[in-house]
């Protein structure tokens, strides 16, 4: 169901000339002008389906993994950044697990220290609907 130009209530839409301009408009609103044609049905509602695809994310406990491992080597925070190229603030946040790392950073780390932090994980299949409601109408001008 579509919204009527007029009034905004939700119903079967008619085509009238309401004061010398074509308006979509319902049952109730008809009255006010001439009906140009029958009822127009459209359908707003669409159901878009998400396959099943495989997404790159980080370990929940990166943050220990990335400590533990960078103390077994013994390097220091200010070490591994240079190895890396990275800042060695940046580092210390994601040791503190106040920041997540990015995929390409990850990565990096991954290398240079022989760990695993990013896994594959699937995102199930779930339908979704969305309903477009958001068109205006003569009558919401009116109303504010």
């Amino acid at each position: 169901m579509v919204n009527c130009e007029l009034c905004g209530s939700e119903s079967v839409l008619f085509s009238a000339f309401v004061e010398g301009i074509k308006l979509r408009v319902c049952s109730n609103c008809k009255k006010f002008g001439k009906v140009i044609e029958e009822p127009i049905v459209k359908k707003h509602e669409r159901i878009i389906n998400i396959k099943n695809e495989v997404v790159d994310c980080i370990t929940d406990d990166f943050s220990v993994i990335v400590k533990n491992s960078r103390e077994s080597r013994g390097l220091s925070q200010h070490d591994l950044a240079n190895s890396i190229n990275e800042k060695e603030s940046l580092l210390s946040k994601i040791e503190q697990g106040s920041i997540k790392p990015s995929i390409k950073l990850a990565r990096k780390l991954e290398r240079f220290l022989g760990l695993k932090l990013v896994v594959k994980e699937k995102i199930a299949e779930a339908p979704i609907t969305k309903v477009n409601n958001s068109a205006l109408t003569i009558g919401d001008f009116v109303r504010k």
